[in-house]
Order: C-alpha cells, then structure tokens, then sequence
C-alpha cells in the first residue's frame, strides 16, 4: 500500500513539473523552469523510492 502512495505522488510530482515547464516554454518566465525541473526531480526521488520499496518489501508492497 505504501508503494502505491509513492507511485502516485510520484505522478503528481511528474505532472506538476511537465506543466511548469510547458509554462516555461511558453511564456519564458524563469520561475516556470525552475519549478519545472524542482518537480521533475522530486517526482523521479518519489518514483526511486516507490522501486526500491518494492524490492524490500515484495511484489506486493505491503
């Protein structure tokens, strides 16, 4: 069950970022990117830490 909270803040976290950074794109606003690539960052922490989870705990991630 932890596993899956990881995936989808995770996901959230890529989302978020990939929608400041097409802010960046089109505005040019530096603020945009920076946010942009804090959150992809942070979604790819979240995403390592749900795999490396699983790996410890089992396929089921209980």
């Amino acid at each position: 069950m932890k596993m899956r909270w990881f995936l989808v803040v995770a996901l959230a976290l890529f989302l978020t970022g990939a929608g400041s950074l097409a802010l960046w794109s089109k505005d040019g606003d530096s603020t945009s990117f920076l946010f942009g690539l804090v959150f992809l960052n942070l979604g790819t922490l979240f995403f390592l830490l749900a795999v490396v989870m699983r790996r410890r705990l089992g396929k089921n991630g209980e």
